[in-house]
């Protein structure tokens, strides 16, 4: 989740505050979002974020993808305060710091993406602060990375590159939805799109629309580099304070090889609106199979306040293709199922705030589990300073086997790593047996481990600690295995060996 000071402290409560929905490629069928919306099976897994809460505003989320090391993919990364985070292992409430900024780039961070090769990741660090772009073994290391500071770390200063969001277009082009904000005022100004070249620090964004009405909000770009990019604030006051999505389709602002690099931009009148009154649309991303998620929420100056708060919306890849395939856009009728579905992992849908993101066919909501009465669509839940969240993954295919060794991945204690015997985790920290050589669990494999496994050689028995491949008996193989993994540190335990 992110909520950044002024502008997008508006946006963001707004757009943080709604819901997501999903749907498959399969057809129109609104079967085909029932998936998604079960309860009590692990279709649906809820986990807390809170060790992640710092005392700013927002906390960035996303996913790394499967193009990733099998040691990171499937899990999350997160930015807060001076610190970025890495999951411990797919779908853990347990964090480790893998990085972190000066104390004077204190964030409230705007957003943190991958790009699709997985190699780089770009990072807002917050309204009025400098976008980061590092490469992915910056969070791979035993120690914590100096993010700013690091020498292989490319900084766009924030006086050339104004963000709000922003997504990868390929692997060295970002697209970002920005712009300035009067916070006295509650107004926007030159807010609009633009494509930055990571591969050239000195690279000023080129734009692709100026002046936008209303402010910036979410963008995301799809497979065939169609654009999807959201107005988050008063774009249209009589009709909705939050809401309108638009698509600039890939004829229209991408070359064949390169972005728009010349001549003027598009009118902001050029995209085609497909959908209105939807949130806020601070979060936007598609899931794999092309369909596009909604997050935030409507909570600012509303002409119905509190209407569009506590869910996230799935809309229909069909939409999306129509959309870019058609010389005008119609907008989607959120009454019909097989376009547009809610989704809300908060039953009373009170949250101000709901983030989404999307890992293969699967999605996860951010959102805030209050202390308080359940007041259905009252916004009661907001999102603070060191408010602590929740993390609620909803899958398509719960059947998934990374590893193909007969677990899935939501039941497999090392979900990367193939075991050939059974799924042990012998002293319930997470991790299975097959990647826990930590016998003395101090977060690292080390000789001291290694002097354990030798006292334990010879132990026979169903659940032993050291019995790293499950056959019943501490031998030479556990040995193997741990002598494999000396050296890996928490939460690095994952790996192929």
């Amino acid at each position: 989740m992110r909520r950044l000071p002024g502008k997008a402290q508006l946006h963001k409560i707004v757009a943080l505050a709604i819901g997501l929905l999903f749907i498959t490629t399969s057809g129109w069928a609104a079967k085909d979002y029932y998936h998604y919306d079960k309860q009590g099976t692990n279709d649906k897994t809820t986990y807390n974020a809170e060790t992640i809460a710092a005392s700013t505003w927002s906390v960035a989320m996303c996913y790394l993808p499967a193009t990733t090391s099998t040691t990171l993919r499937g899990r999350l990364i997160a930015a807060n305060g001076t610190k970025v985070f890495l999951q411990d292992a797919v779908d853990s409430g347990s964090w480790t710091q893998v990085g972190e900024v000066d104390a004077a780039n204190i964030m409230d961070a705007s957003f943190i993406k991958v790009s699709p090769d997985g190699t780089k990741v770009a990072l807002g660090m917050g309204y009025g602060k400098d976008l980061l772009v590092f490469p992915t073994s910056l969070l791979t290391g035993s120690t914590v990375s100096d993010l700013d500071g690091h020498t292989d770390t490319t900084t766009f200063s924030t006086n050339i590159v104004k963000y709000y969001d922003a997504a990868w277009v390929d692997n060295n082009h970002l697209v970002i939805n920005g712009g300035n904000w009067d916070e006295t005022t509650k107004t926007a100004s030159s807010v609009g799109i633009s494509c930055l070249d990571i591969t050239d620090d000195m690279n000023t964004p080129v734009n692709i629309i100026n002046s936008c009405p209303g402010a910036s909000s979410g963008i995301a770009v799809d497979g065939s580099k169609n654009l999807i990019f959201g107005n988050g604030y008063t774009y249209n006051s009589a009709v909705s304070a939050t809401g309108e999505l638009k698509m600039l389709p890939v004829s229209d602002w991408w070359a064949t090889s390169a972005p728009k690099t010349s001549g003027m931009p598009v009118a902001y009148s050029t995209g085609r609106t497909f959908a209105d009154r939807v949130l806020s649309a601070a979060h936007l991303g598609f899931d794999q199979e092309g369909n596009l998620h909604v997050g935030g929420g409507q909570y600012w100056n509303a002409p119905n306040p509190n209407t569009e708060n506590g869910y996230a919306v799935l809309i229909n890849k069909k939409i999306i293709t129509d959309t870019a395939a058609s010389s005008t856009a119609g907008v989607i009728d959120e009454s019909d199922a097989t376009q547009y579905r809610e989704i809300a992992a908060d039953s009373c849908r009170n949250d101000t705030a709901t983030g989404v993101f999307s890992y293969g066919r699967s999605i996860t909501l951010n959102w805030i589990d209050g202390t308080g009465a359940c007041t259905t669509g009252g916004c009661t839940d907001s999102w603070g300073p060191a408010v602590t969240s929740k993390l609620t993954t909803y899958r398509i295919n719960t059947t998934r086997d990374g590893d193909s060794d007969g677990y899935t991945d939501v039941n497999d204690h090392s979900p990367w790593t193939g075991h050939s015997h059974d799924n042990l985790d012998s002293d319930n920290d997470g991790y299975g047996n097959i990647i826990d050589a930590d016998l003395n669990n101090d977060g690292a494999v080390t000789g001291d481990d290694q002097d354990l496994m030798r006292a334990a050689l010879g132990n026979t028995g169903n659940n032993l600690a050291a019995d790293l491949n499950g056959d019943g008996v501490v031998n030479g193989d556990d040995q193997d295995i741990q002598r494999n993994l000396l050296g890996c540190t928490k939460p690095f335990y994952d790996t192929t060996f």
